[in-house]
């Protein structure tokens, strides 16, 4: 998606509406390849001011991903706000390196602004480190790998090791 600046200057309000979708088929998260369920929605104003266009908004989609517990498949509901100032290519050049370096400033240049690597870092962050289908998830057994949510194992509760069993001994004592 291409926000056109020159159109945006001509606009009396020097604010327009943008509502629209983005299909991306993945992105990679560390190892994983997480995939949408459907199209990105991408609601957003972009304000033109006098030195620079501001670009705020909300990006909604629904994420395939694999919890990190029970490695049960799940949907993920991502809400992320999307908050991006940019400048022109010139004007970025005139800020000092550590102004660059912040991040708070984005170019642009042919007087439009791409909107998908934005919209695809944005999800990349919003996605959790370690995502759990559901809060009280109880994940796997250790020993014999049973989907705990779904059935309850047959492994012994007290199993010891046998290296420590000397020191169960004491506890009885």
């Amino acid at each position: 998606m291409f926000i056109d600046v020159e159109k945006l200057k001509l606009d009396k309000l020097l604010t327009r509406h943008y509502d629209f979708t983005v299909n991306l088929p993945q992105i990679i998260v560390g190892q994983e390849k997480v995939a949408f369920n459907g199209p990105i929605k991408v609601v957003a104003d972009a304000t033109f001011t006098q030195k620079d266009v501001l670009v705020e908004g909300k990006i909604t989609a629904r994420a395939q991903v694999i919890c990190h517990c029970c490695l049960e498949q799940f949907i993920l509901d991502i809400e992320t706000p999307l908050m991006e100032r940019f400048v022109t290519t010139a004007q970025y050049n005139l800020l000092t390196e550590k102004e660059q370096q912040d991040g708070d400033v984005n170019w642009y240049q042919n007087g439009q602004i791409n909107l998908e690597p934005l919209i695809e870092q944005a999800l990349y962050l919003a996605l959790p480190m370690r995502a759990v289908c559901k809060e009280n998830c109880q994940g796997l057994c250790p020993r014999c790998g049973c989907n705990l949510n779904l059935n309850k194992c047959e492994c012994k509760d007290q199993e010891i090791d046998p290296r420590l069993a000397v020191l169960q001994q004491l506890l009885k004592n």
